[in-house]
């Protein structure tokens, strides 16, 4: 296995709500939508079943790359 692979840091979906303070709901029906960052979903395959899995990196560039300067950014 590479170093990488190894040195990888996974968040469920209840950890990743808990770090936003969100819903669980939240963060499947942006997953259903296509946004947020990317995730893994592993398991059974299909709508229902399957965990999902967030790379902490790829949840800290999603953050990073959605930070604003200002409200007037948001509109």
């Amino acid at each position: 296995m590479p170093k990488a692979d190894r040195e990888r840091v996974w968040l469920t979906s209840k950890d990743l709500a808990a770090r936003w303070h969100c819903a669980l709901g939240t963060l499947a029906n942006w997953r259903y939508r296509g946004y947020g960052p990317r995730f893994s979903k592993n398991g059974r395959v299909g709508s229902h079943g399957g965990q999902v899995l967030y790379d902490l990196a790829d949840v800290a560039r999603w953050e990073r790359d959605h930070m604003m300067r200002s409200t007037v950014e948001a509109a």
